[in-house]
């Protein structure tokens, strides 16, 4: 067994991090694709996100209640728009004029289009655009290893460990 590193399994290339990758929203490829350029949306590794968040919700701290969810959804898209939505690349309106890229825009978007919202924010979110291997990629390296001879359970016992999935 080789000695593996922490940061090989946890570590993340900082500069994509901090300034952000582009993120392919289109059904092809190429220079006329609408890309967005995001930053990582991973809380412990981004805190000028939960801060924003923390500021947006100050004005709803003395309602009384739940917040409501188009409220909730709302404070997340903001907070999304201003720390980690970086840039965007052939963003046009229905009448084919090019949309500047400002946070008030990516907001429209964002509200608008929420399929749109709830795809940038999961590739934000994925370890594997920021230079860190996904739990699936950890999954898949596993099912491809070769088993090793000795197992935590043999064939003789009744039950089997619990799965990971559960």
């Amino acid at each position: 067994m080789s000695n593996k590193s922490v940061g090989a399994k946890w570590g993340r290339d900082k500069s994509k991090v901090d300034d952000g990758v582009w993120v392919n929203c289109d059904d092809h490829d190429g220079e006329g694709a609408f890309q967005l350029k995001v930053r990582y949306l991973k809380i412990a590794s981004n805190p000028d996100y939960a801060k924003c968040v923390t500021k947006l919700m100050k004005p709803y701290r003395r309602q009384s209640g739940d917040l409501s969810y188009d409220v909730q959804t709302k404070v997340a898209m903001k907070a999304f728009c201003r720390i980690i939505l970086v840039d965007w690349k052939n963003a046009y309106d229905d009448s084919g004029n090019a949309m500047p890229f400002n946070e008030e825009n990516g907001f429209k978007l964002m509200e608008e289009f929420p399929d749109l919202y709830e795809f940038v924010s999961a590739e934000a979110s994925d370890p594997n655009n920021f230079g860190m291997p996904s739990e699936k990629d950890e999954d898949d390296a596993a099912k491809n290893s070769v088993p090793s001879s000795s197992t935590s359970w043999s064939s003789e016992d009744q039950i089997p460990p619990p799965s990971s999935d559960s």
